[in-house]
């Protein structure tokens, strides 16, 4: 039987770099499924979104940028886009039931969004959650400078479904390696 690995946590959490190595570990019986790889079909305001961009301001039915008064930006998602990613676990349970086992990078951070790939896909998907501290969260967008300022901690306000993961793995303080090797032998992920 297929199974879907889910990785969710905030932007800077880790999710592609565990994504990538777990892939390689487990092998090409395993597909990685990047969630923004897949939304890039929504063209140029999603592929060119970021800070820089003067229009990343303007609201529109795709995405746009939005300053809070803390100073740090929330990500609005409009209409186009969120009828886009609302089709993901649907495409993922079409590929399971191809045989295809399946490793995703994904931003769920609401228990309704998980109940809903639970009934679609099943008992096929574990749900692995990538948690970091507020401050590990800063310093590895700072670091990496691809990211809107401060939008992996409104993501964390806004998380309200750690109850809902078969994992929780705090991720301050271990190598890309050890969070991989704690999916691996995890019973209730049994990979």
């Amino acid at each position: 039987m297929a199974i879907v690995i889910v990785l969710t946590g905030t932007s800077s959490s880790g999710k592609s770099s565990v994504a990538k190595l777990l892939q390689k570990q487990l092998g090409e019986e395993f597909l990685f499924f990047e969630v923004d790889n897949y939304m890039k079909m929504l063209g140029e305001k999603y592929n060119n979104f970021n800070l820089n961009n003067p229009e990343a301001f303007i609201p529109n039915n795709i995405i746009y940028a939005k300053k809070l008064d803390d100073g740090t930006f929330d990500t609005i998602t409009g209409p186009v886009y969120q009828k886009l990613y609302k089709t993901i676990p649907l495409v993922l349970n079409n590929l399971v039931n191809n045989g295809f086992n399946i490793i995703v990078d994904s931003l769920i951070n609401d228990k309704e969004e998980i109940i809903l790939y639970k009934k679609i896909l099943n008992k096929q998907v574990k749900f692995v959650y990538l948690q970091a501290l507020p401050e590990t969260l800063l310093a590895r967008e700072k670091a990496r400078n691809d990211r809107v300022p401060g939008s992996a901690l409104n993501w964390l306000k806004k998380f309200n479904c750690q109850q809902e993961t078969n994992l929780t793995i705090d991720v301050d303080n271990l190598s890309i390696q050890q969070i991989v090797e704690k999916i691996r032998f995890n019973k209730y992920i049994n990979v």
